[in-house]
């Protein structure tokens, strides 16, 4: 007998149901506890039709996990019209970030603090061929930041115009972005570990390492 064949939509369908059946699972046990069984068992199909449609398990969850960051980029792009200037969308945009990292810590440290597989770049790229109506009416600025993969290159967009408006020198650009990503990934791993953290201080004490660094 030869592999069942299927239409383009209903394979389509079967990439939804799995990473609608993925997200179930990090909902209800944590993102630690998925497994490629429980997913196809969940899903209604056997776990060699998952290998079909993603490479291996970390992509499975990466791809289901990037459906975390659709609240945070809405609010992104709702808002950041209404700031004047690059300084202020860059501390909007931090403090957004913070706000949705810190109430689901491990699934954006998993995206973004763990090695994957394969380059995130192309798991983003393909979340995205997936829902492409979730970047659509994104402006061009903010597309190239949510398309741009990992966390350094994503806050690189957003670090560099302040280049321009002459807030920080160019030479110091990289060190800044290091930085930022090194301190906010230690205050990431501090929520994971400790959930009771509260959420808003943590998130000042990203804001007080942002402007602190921006001034220096």
């Amino acid at each position: 007998m030869g592999r069942t064949k299927y239409s383009e939509k209903e394979r389509t369908q079967m990439i939804f149901t799995f990473l609608k059946a993925t997200q179930q699972i990090i909902d209800q046990e944590g993102i630690d506890k998925i497994s490629i069984r429980k997913v196809a068992k969940l899903a209604g199909f056997n776990s060699a039709t998952i290998y079909l449609y993603f490479q291996d398990l970390d992509e499975l969850i990466t791809i289901a996990s990037l459906g975390y960051l659709e609240e945070y980029c809405q609010k992104l792009e709702e808002n950041t019209p209404n700031l004047c200037s690059s300084y202020e969308i860059y501390l909007y945009t931090w403090r957004l970030f913070c706000q949705f990292a810190f109430k689901n810590p491990r699934i954006y440290y998993q995206l973004f603090y763990t090695s994957h597989s394969r380059p995130l770049n192309e798991s983003v790229a393909k979340y995205y061929q997936l829902f492409p109506n979730s970047v659509s009416h994104c402006s061009s600025t903010i597309c190239r930041m949510l398309l741009s993969g990992s966390l350094e290159k994503r806050n690189f967009q957003v670090l560099y115009p302040l280049v321009k408006e002459g807030v920080i020198d160019e030479d110091s650009l990289q060190l800044i972005n290091d930085l930022t990503l090194c301190y906010f990934g230690k205050i990431l791993e501090s929520v994971c570990e400790n959930p009771r953290l509260d959420r808003d201080e943590q998130t000042q004490k990203v804001l007080d390492a942002v402007c602190f660094l921006l001034k220096k």
